[in-house]
């Protein structure tokens, strides 16, 4: 991004007109004069899902056809006993894989729920791991933009403003509030002395100056002191 081409170093108020102009112009040329300002928020860095977040907590066993009994525990698969048949293992579903709690028996018996990842876990985490993508894109886009800002203000302000007023752990929004208060202040001051040098110019002569070529000069200097401070 091509930065401004007229730059000033921001050192007093002279400067702040000029240099002001030219990070507006920079911030929005980058997209983000509205973070500058504050009016909106930065955008944070996305935290990436952990897909075992999305485990659901689920029976262990499914419930019995008619006329079935629970078989004995096992050391492998639990099984149901069907009358007049053989014990049948129950399965899981194809693709689906599970953590099993922790075993042993509560005040209510055995456990009977497991947590599993299941087709409806692994919709939600597919469709927050795409919004993270997104959402991750567009952070790393801004943090360039943001380098570019910061640079240009490093390199524009001067040493002793930027060690004052543009703490390194700070946003650029709080650089730029800092150095908008102290540029306006020194402005305001140097606006009222502007304009009372303007009054003395125009002031009507009651005796001819001794010195006409300095009392021209000054009155110049008056008047584009005036004009550039808009008195």
């Amino acid at each position: 991004m091509p930065l401004p081409t007229n730059n000033v170093i921001f050192e007093t108020s002279k400067d702040w007109e000029t240099w002001n102009r030219n990070i507006t112009a920079l911030a929005r040329s980058l997209n983000l004069w509205d973070e500058v300002q504050g009016t909106i928020p930065w955008v944070s860095q996305p935290v990436i899902p952990n897909r075992n977040d999305y485990m659901e907590r689920v029976p262990i066993n499914p419930p019995l056809p008619p006329g079935a009994t629970p078989a004995e525990d096992s050391a492998t698969e639990p099984t149901i006993q069907v009358a007049g048949g053989p014990a049948i293992p129950q399965t899981r579903s194809r693709g689906q894989r599970s953590v099993r709690g922790t075993p042993g028996r509560g005040a209510s018996g055995p456990e009977t729920h497991e947590w599993q990842y299941t087709t409806g876990a692994a919709k939600r985490w597919a469709e927050d791991l795409n919004l993270y993508k997104i959402l991750s894109n567009n952070f790393n886009q801004q943090l360039v933009h943001r380098t570019s800002l910061t640079k240009y203000v490093n390199e524009t302000v001067s040493d002793t403003l930027r060690n004052n007023h543009c703490d390194p752990s700070d946003t650029v929004t709080i650089w730029y509030t800092n150095l908008k208060r102290v540029g306006e202040a020194e402005e305001g001051t140097m606006k009222q002395k502007a304009r009372q040098q303007y009054h003395n110019a125009v002031h009507q002569l009651k005796k001819m100056p001794k010195d006409m070529d300095k009392w021209i000069l000054q009155w110049e200097t008056a008047m584009a002191t005036a004009q550039r401070h808009k008195v």
